[in-house]
């Protein structure tokens, strides 16, 4: 078989020179798939943690509420522990989506008003926790029974 290709391509150089523009011309268009689907593979890695950012976000932010809602009713201190874990995985979250969603006017509005809503929700737990603390228990009860809390929740859900 070596013989006969060697013999051939004594013949005919042109043959051997497109034996090996195919080979290359393979290769090349290997490559470039492999590369072009790793690309697509990590854009699909970094828009899956988009989304679990996302709902950590959320999940945060019923935990804060959740803890705090906890401290109102009992007035013990470790009910704010999972307050105060949620706030810190509150930032993570933001951390990663603010640049993540910074390319894109559109969406970037979008967690723009996130935020908002959601500083406007902590700012509620926080004020009631306050209150609570200074001993104002009706107006920290009269603040979460005003829906005001909810509203924002609903916000948040729906944007997140």
């Amino acid at each position: 078989m070596k013989k006969q290709f060697l013999a051939i391509a004594k013949r005919s150089p042109i043959v051997l020179a497109l034996a090996c523009l195919a080979v290359a011309a393979t290769v090349f268009l290997s490559e470039g798939s492999y590369w072009r689907s790793v690309g697509t593979l990590n854009e699909l890695g970094t828009v899956g943690a988009a989304r679990l950012h996302l709902q950590n976000l959320a999940q945060g932010v019923l935990d804060a509420e959740t803890g705090q809602r906890g401290y109102l009713l009992t007035d013990r201190k470790e009910y704010l522990l999972p307050y105060a874990r949620a706030l810190t995985a509150i930032d993570e979250s933001f951390t990663f989506l603010l640049p993540y969603y910074s390319k894109d006017p559109r969406t970037q509005k979008t967690i723009a008003k996130l935020r908002e809503m959601t500083e406007a929700k902590l700012s509620e737990l926080a004020e009631t926790t306050r209150l609570h603390d200074e001993g104002k228990n009706e107006s920290a009860t009269a603040l979460v029974l005003s829906d005001i809390g909810k509203e924002k929740m609903e916000s948040i859900r729906a944007l997140s």
